[in-house]
């Protein structure tokens, strides 16, 4: 509130002699300390509004000798609408002293009939009120710069009020429509709303108002936009409540979400191919086990039956040979589509507790002949971590691939050595495994590296089916593989297996 203390600039604009010295002799009896300055037609005055930007307050005789009524008052209030303006009127000119206040105006005091006293609260009143309009002013004016800044359509309820606000930008952008809604009613646009999801709107919206503790409500569902067509939108807003937990107000935003629907929609579809697909391929796994795999066992079991005997056509013996090479070769490679497909499917994993030494030790000795003809050294260190939680056959696959590879792909250059050891973390227990053979180019095959089918050394005779398979195994169970790779340096293996105790 104005105070004694403010030194303020007064416009007094008046053109007859008797009334200008009645408002400064009323002024100089007030505490108000203020400074004034008068002219005495419209001319002079916009003049001296435009030259003089310290004036604080604005007394406006409307009838001037250049200007009368509600034409004087907008003129004035078009070159200081941020200053406060009472109007100075006659018993008789009440009535446009009214529409001024309409327009715009602090206040009016009828010439002759105030005193110190009112003069100095209609001063008081009429400063603070149009600081106070301009604040709002200023607010709202952000507030619209907001909503031309966002795709959101912005929103106020007032629930005591029963008035409805909707940003015309927001309105424009959502809808496609210049008509914006003007209703006391936040469901007059109701009949926009499809008609599978207008009862879950009303339904939900009251559920949370009479709730009495919810501040906060979402809601998605479809509205027609003026062209006809639907797009999905989502609702949010805040809502304001007494101490009771009545609620007095909502202030929310209303976003188009269709494109996130559409892709959600697009995910949820791809997904259901994924998984029908994955059925497909189990669904011709069960047909190669059961009508495949038995034909092919019979073919292999004449090896030996035939082994027993001497076959004298040397033709005919190499067509057998040939038979059971092919025959093999089919039987290795359905029981790696099968191993593949068990480990996709997760199904009936067990996991238990695993000593790293023990299973590297079977491993070793199921490659026993590949080790000796190798002549590799070994350097292990299991004494940090010994046990891990995972599946047995899944940790020694992994082993045996990274030894096997390690052994098929040392280098001619050095003896082969083979370094393993384990450690572990807040929330993983970790092996890492080391050789120093030929390596891999990740430059070249980094994206590839654990891909099915891969392979990256010349003359390989692998399927490419090892580190595919040691990557699905540790995910299984939700590890992690990391590698580290260069041409004639050697290949190092991180192996994070996640704590499952």
């Amino acid at each position: 509130m104005l105070t004694i203390d403010e030194n303020i600039n007064i416009l007094i604009v008046e053109d007859n002699p008797g009334d200008l010295l009645y408002i400064k002799t009323i002024l100089s009896k007030t505490e108000i300390v203020c400074c004034i300055h008068s002219v005495e037609n419209l001319a002079d005055a916009i003049h001296y509004l435009e030259k003089d930007k310290s004036i604080s307050l604005i007394f406006l005789d409307l009838f001037l000798p250049d200007s009368s009524g509600l034409e004087t008052f907008n003129a004035i209030n078009k070159v200081a609408e941020d200053l406060p303006i009472i109007v100075l009127t006659g018993y008789s000119d009440k009535r446009v002293a009214y529409k001024t206040i309409k327009n715009g105006a602090q206040d009016y005091l009828e010439k002759g009939e105030f005193d110190k006293k009112i003069l100095y609260k209609t001063i008081q009143y009429s400063i603070e009120r149009k600081r106070n309009l301009v604040k709002i002013k200023e607010m709202n004016e952000r507030y619209t710069l907001a909503t031309k800044a966002t795709q959101d359509m912005v929103w106020d309820y007032d629930l005591e009020k029963k008035l409805f606000y909707r940003s015309e930008e927001g309105w424009k952008k959502l809808m496609g429509e210049d008509d914006i809604l003007c209703s006391d009613n936040p469901f007059e646009w109701a009949e926009s709303i499809h008609p599978e999801d207008i009862g879950k709107v009303y339904k939900n919206l009251l559920k949370v108002l009479n709730d009495g503790k919810k501040t906060e409500y979402a809601e998605e569902f479809r509205v027609k936009r003026g062209d006809g067509v639907y797009i999905h939108v989502q609702n949010k807003a805040y809502i304001l409540r007494d101490k009771e937990g009545k609620a007095l107000r909502l202030i929310g935003a209303t976003r188009d979400i269709t494109e996130r629907k559409k892709s959600e929609k697009e995910k949820n579809l791809l997904i259901e191919e994924l998984t029908q697909s994955n059925k497909d391929l189990q669904e011709f796994a069960y047909i190669i086990s059961h009508n495949v795999r038995a034909p092919l066992s019979n073919i292999l079991g004449f090896e030996e039956l035939i082994a027993l005997q001497q076959i004298p056509d040397p033709t005919l013996n190499m067509l057998f040979e040939n038979v059971v090479h092919s025959s093999k070769q089919l039987n290795d490679t359905l029981q790696d589509l099968m191993n593949i497909l068990l480990i996709r499917k997760k199904e009936n994993v067990k996991v238990e507790l695993l000593n790293f030494k023990l299973l590297f030790e079977n491993v070793k000795l199921s490659l026993r002949n590949m080790i000796e003809e190798a002549d590799m050294i070994f350097d292990e260190n299991f004494n940090e971590v010994q046990w891990v939680y995972f599946n047995q056959t899944y940790l020694e696959n992994i082993m045996y691939n990274l030894l096997s590879n390690s052994i098929k792909y040392k280098s001619t250059d050095r003896q082969l050595k083979v370094e393993v050891k384990t450690t572990k973390t807040d929330n993983h227990t970790i092996l890492y495994y080391a050789d120093n053979g030929s390596g891999i180019d990740l430059k070249r095959y980094k994206e590839k590296v654990f891909g099915l089918h891969q392979r990256f050394h010349k003359n390989s005779v692998g399927k490419g089916l090892g580190l595919y398979t040691v990557k699905s195994q540790v995910k299984a169970l939700g590890g992690t593989v990391e590698i580290d790779s260069a041409i004639d340096m050697g290949t190092q293996y991180k192996i994070l297996f996640k704590n499952l105790n």
